[in-house]
């Protein structure tokens, strides 16, 4: 009898911002198609939320950046060259202009001496000596047998890019940071899961008023982040099967996120915790 195929399936690794809290790692997702494995973004942590999540490291072989802030990337170094170590040995990364100059940085400027040691130690090198990066604008991304990766720009401080994954008749779609936009809506258009960013929370805005000049940070954010009821109109636009809402700056209540997205969005909301599992089938199964 033939083995049934595994339902695309998504972790959520990290499901915070810049600032740390024990709660939330920094953004970073999971989705796993039983072959291989995806990561959108990697934020601090990434990794070791990976093992966490008794996912297979080996099979992570592609990364997707959608914007090059720290919280989204700084796992960078450590996913590639831990990941190794682990068994990976193909690894290639996709962003925004200005991913190969990062990766440059990284893996050859910053890194580039502990590679040569390591590379040296006996261990089959790819993956590591060989690591792969594209600069990449809306659009299609990557297309293999099982999978396409198309793109839309977001709306943020610095080019930013949001990913559809469609893979065995289920599109799976995740934002960066971004304002509300169209662009994205039409990515999304019948997608099953929109992962949309939540940043602006309104128990958020009252714990930054308890801090430092916290308001004018606050109010900073206006313009290139989403509101949760923002995030559910694009989903009810968009027309797709569930929204996860994710992002979440400290003090933010997920219940509140989650009754301002359904006041915009017919469907079914979930915000975000870390090491949730998201199984995208014909029914979508949160997994806690």
């Amino acid at each position: 009898m033939k083995e049934k195929e595994m339902n695309p399936t998504v972790t959520v690794l990290g499901s915070g911002c810049p600032i740390p809290t024990l709660e939330r790692s920094g953004p970073a997702f999971a989705l796993d198609i039983g072959t291989d494995i995806s990561m959108i973004d990697c934020g601090p942590g990434a990794l070791k939320q990976m093992m966490v999540a008794g996912l297979d490291v080996a099979r992570s072989t592609k990364v997707f950046i959608t914007h090059h802030h720290s919280d989204h990337t700084f796992d960078l170094g450590q996913f590639a060259l831990g990941g190794w170590t682990l068994g990976r040995r193909a690894l290639h990364i996709y962003g925004p202009s200005g991913t190969e100059r990062i990766a440059h940085l990284w893996f050859e400027e910053m890194l580039g001496a502990d590679i040569a040691y390591r590379a040296g130690l006996g261990r089959p090198t790819g993956g590591l000596i060989d690591i792969g990066s594209t600069d990449c604008g809306p659009g299609h991304i990557f297309e293999n047998d099982e999978m396409t990766v198309t793109a839309a720009h977001g709306v943020h401080t610095t080019e930013d890019l949001a990913y559809r994954f469609d893979v065995g008749g289920r599109s799976i779609v995740f934002t960066g940071d971004t304002a509300p936009t169209d662009d994205i809506a039409d990515l999304a258009r019948g997608a099953d899961v929109l992962f949309h960013e939540s940043n602006l929370v309104p128990t958020a805005r009252d714990a930054y008023a308890k801090t430092e000049g916290g308001l004018a940070v606050w109010e900073s954010l206006q313009d290139h982040h989403t509101p949760p009821e923002k995030a559910g109109e694009i989903a009810q636009k968009a027309g797709v099967r569930q929204l996860v809402l994710i992002h979440f700056l400290p003090g933010a209540d997920p219940r509140v996120a989650e009754e301002l997205a359904s006041s915009t969005f017919d469907g079914p909301v979930v915000a975000a915790e870390d090491l949730m599992r998201v199984e995208v089938g014909d029914e979508i199964m949160i997994h806690r």
